[in-house]
């Protein structure tokens, strides 16, 4: 049973084995539960938080019982800098990045600060260098 009482659906380990994933807003709320099942099916976790870096360790902790690897990193993905150093920290300790949960961290709505707007799409997608995919969509408005 959940740590809320309900009833869950048991993930097979095997299921993400070998995917890495960030889930920003990681450490409490959604985040935290979204880390926890992605671990539960296999997944190694970035456990991405702005804050508070004691819940994001006890996440960490938590993921780790299942046997995969979980890396609390601290970044604000408002911030374009922090989010492309934050996908480049996440490649450099575990070599890619197959998933990207973006949980809001809070209630509020902010803009990316000095984030470039790519022609024709409104976004900027910052990449890992060297892998040449977008991995992080960050949105303007």
């Amino acid at each position: 049973m959940a740590e809320d009482g309900v009833d869950k659906t048991a993930l097979p380990a095997s299921l993400l084995r070998g995917r890495v994933a960030i889930v920003t807003g990681g450490a409490r709320g959604i985040g935290r539960a979204t880390v926890l099942r992605l671990a539960e099916a296999g997944a190694d976790v970035v456990i991405n938080y702005a804050r508070n870096e004691e819940a994001a360790e006890e996440v960490a902790r938590r993921a780790r019982e299942f046997g995969v690897r979980a890396l609390p990193l601290r970044a604000d993905v408002s911030e374009v800098d922090q989010a492309a150093a934050l996908v480049e920290r996440t490649v450099e300790q575990f070599g890619k990045v197959d998933l990207l949960v973006q949980t809001p961290a809070s209630g509020k709505a902010r803009r990316l600060k000095s984030c470039p707007k790519r022609s024709g799409t409104g976004s900027s997608t910052p990449t890992s260098k060297g892998h040449g995919r977008p991995v992080m969509p960050l949105y303007l408005s």
